[in-house]
């Protein structure tokens, strides 16, 4: 008899309701209530005309202007790009990613292994998203970002710690920053998921204690209470042959009085 390999139960598609659980928990970051486990993170930024400036990756200048940051990213002048705005239905940005990689695969005019794209999204609503899309040629921006480096590397002291590889910015309408795929980008990914962790470890162990500290009384009450009976036995124990006696006592009083009545 074959088995059968169909995921379905009771009408459900087991596979697609994972997946969406996971989809889920993956947004879980980004609900209000939780997005301070996330802190946003800084990062100094090289424009294409004055000076380097720190910035929240979100675009807008950070508070601290001479606090450093390990992270860096150039901003590519604008002749080096093609833009296009991208009208979708209201996908998920996971979905919202694939159709946006699609659209670059059909209006690149650049070979495969030579295009470079990004994209932000301008506006969302429960019917329509719209992304700007940008698009830029390898052997253009890869020179431009090498000399920028080049550039940094020669302003930090000779004894300063080696850059990491810049990420590559572009600036949508709304001053929001376009991150180019392909550069640095996962390095800062990757520090704040290790601060999202550390930060819901941090939470997951101050819960424990609170609920150590709620329980504490009660747990307690039990403990003394568990010592009462285990007491009250290792008494009862240690008497038990002083009862033996007392009852051979009363059974021999009991004779004595019926001998008295005889």
């Amino acid at each position: 008899m074959a088995l059968s390999t169909d995921s379905r139960f009771l009408g459900l598609d087991l596979n697609q309701l994972k997946a969406d659980v996971l989809r889920t928990w993956q947004k879980a970051p980004q609900w209000p209530p939780l997005s301070w486990l996330r802190p946003e993170q800084m990062l100094t930024l090289v424009p294409t005309q004055g000076d380097p400036t720190v910035i929240w990756e979100s675009g807008s200048p950070a508070p601290d202007s001479k606090r450093s940051s390990e992270f860096w990213a150039v901003e590519i002048p604008e002749n080096m790009v093609l833009r296009k705005t991208l009208q979708l239905p209201g996908l998920d940005p996971q979905d919202c990613a694939s159709a946006a990689q699609l659209e670059v695969q059909a209006i690149s005019p650049f070979a495969a292994s030579d295009v470079l794209w990004g994209y932000s999204e301008l506006s969302r609503s429960s019917q329509v998203v719209r992304l700007q899309m940008v698009l830029a040629s390898r052997a253009q921006v890869e020179p431009y970002i090498q000399s920028k480096i080049a550039e940094r590397q020669q302003t930090l002291a000779e004894n300063a710690k080696p850059l990491l590889q810049p990420e590559v910015w572009v600036f949508a309408p709304q001053h929001q920053p376009i991150v180019i795929q392909g550069f640095g980008e996962d390095a800062r990914a990757a520090a704040g998921r290790k601060k999202l962790m550390l930060n819901a470890v941090g939470v997951g162990i101050a819960v424990l204690l609170c609920v150590a500290i709620a329980i504490t009384p009660t747990a307690q009450l039990r403990l003394r209470a568990i010592e009462a009976i285990h007491a009250y036995e290792g008494m009862a124990a240690k008497t038990t042959d002083v009862v033996g006696k007392r009852e051979q006592l009363m059974q021999s009083a009991d004779k004595v009085g019926a001998l008295s009545e005889l």
